[in-house]
């Protein structure tokens, strides 16, 4: 049907792949889902497989899509306004709409490992727990605003929660965490997990030798959901087969 409806010339190599503007996300959505624990292959433990085939049959819509694609926000680049209480009149049509007295949450970027820098802060969210993602370049500026210590190799890294500091960037974040948390139709309790990303050096990094550092960043990097994994394909390379599927 695809290809009787669509005009031949659009289907070139070189051209991309048409779809109308209502089911534009759709690829996404399917590849993205095919990087689910639910669908994913290897070695997956029977009860968290379970457990997500059961969240895909029963989350709400809004969970749903949240769960098959992870939302990821940039703190370190975030807007003024962000993690601070909306002051302006309602905007019931801004997505997500805005409320006078809300916190305001960053945009969303890319579940990708592109979009994240080495000295970045990120939040990830997937419905099921938080990931507090840290570049292992990050500088002790960064560190000691978020976490109260002076290097990444103090930092804890796992299940945790943040300390309660005396500035603006650590009560910003922290109020950005306890928003995502919020929802009137779960509840469940969003778990944060701290994660420290790779450095330009990873051999002489002073955190190199924590032994958690490793299963925490595979596990948090699976959320990126757009690169290659678990044996799959990025997104750009299931666009380009399905596209050349379609005009062949």
């Amino acid at each position: 049907m695809y290809k009787k409806e669509i005009v031949p010339g659009n289907l070139g190599s070189s051209s991309p792949l048409q779809i109308c503007t209502n089911l534009r996300m759709l690829p996404l959505l399917i590849h993205s889902l095919s990087k689910n624990i639910a669908f994913r292959g290897g070695r997956v433990p029977s009860d968290h497989r379970s457990a997500a085939l059961n969240k895909l049959a029963t989350a709400p819509l809004n969970r749903l899509i949240n769960f098959i694609y992870p939302t990821v926000y940039a703190l370190h680049t975030m807007e003024d306004d962000c993690g601070l209480p909306y002051e302006g009149e309602d905007d019931l049509y801004s997505f997500p709409p805005r409320l006078r007295g809300e916190i305001v949450l960053p945009e969303s970027i890319n579940a990708s490992f592109q979009s994240l820098e080495r000295f970045g802060l990120y939040l990830i969210n997937n419905t099921s727990e938080l990931f507090l993602y840290i570049g292992g370049d990050a500088v002790p500026e960064l560190v000691r605003d978020v976490f109260g210590v002076d290097s990444l190799a103090e930092v804890q890294v796992g299940k945790s929660d943040l300390p309660e500091l005396d500035n603006e960037f650590n009560t910003k974040i922290r109020n950005i965490i306890n928003k995502v948390r919020e929802g009137d139709d779960t509840i469940s309790y969003l778990s944060l997990y701290v994660v420290i990303g790779p450095a330009t050096n990873e051999s002489t990094a002073a955190y190199a030798a924590n032994r958690d550092i490793m299963p925490l960043r595979i596990w948090c990097l699976s959320d990126l959901v757009e690169d290659r994994g678990a044996g799959g394909v990025a997104y750009k390379e299931y666009l380009g087969q399905l596209r050349d599927k379609i005009s062949n």
